[in-house]
């Protein structure tokens, strides 16, 4: 596990704390930028089951176009998800790069891609998806990979 001084200071019987205030420094991330702290809920969790993805996303020409209908087909997507059993952390419009992030935690990678090449299909978005490893899943890797 990382040291003490990276790990969040609450335990997963404790509530969590209202702000990101009690976090140590490298985990603060301006108000206007930050994630919900249901976003690190699982980074060291040795008990995590499903397979965390991070999607960025790009609006097609036709996502441009029809951009007031964002939210609404937001709200689509996220009911296509649950009824594929995986749970959104967190989607966010962007500025930048990419025009959005969704954190997803899914069964497999399988539904996962399923999901998101559904979503893709719309025609109103590209993605570009990552598959994010906790603490201790990276550590299991490079023990495969050195052995």
């Amino acid at each position: 596990p990382p040291p003490p001084e990276l790990r969040p200071p609450f335990d997963r019987n404790v509530d969590a704390p209202s702000s990101t205030a009690a976090l140590p420094q490298i985990l603060r991330i301006p108000p206007l930028l930050s994630l919900p702290l249901a976003f690190l809920d699982g980074l060291w969790d040795d008990g995590q089951a499903m397979k965390r993805f991070i999607a960025l996303l790009d609006f097609t020409a036709q996502g441009r176009k029809t951009i007031q209908e964002s939210p609404r087909r937001s709200e689509t997507f996220l009911a296509q998800a649950k009824a594929a059993g995986v749970t959104v952390n967190a989607l966010y419009w962007t500025i930048g790069a990419h025009d959005g992030l969704l954190s997803l935690d899914a069964p497999d990678a399988e539904t996962a891609t399923a999901l998101l090449l559904r979503l893709a299909a719309s025609g109103n978005v590209t993605t570009q998806t990552l598959q994010a490893f906790n603490h201790d899943e990276f550590e299991a890797l490079l023990a495969k990979a050195s052995g």
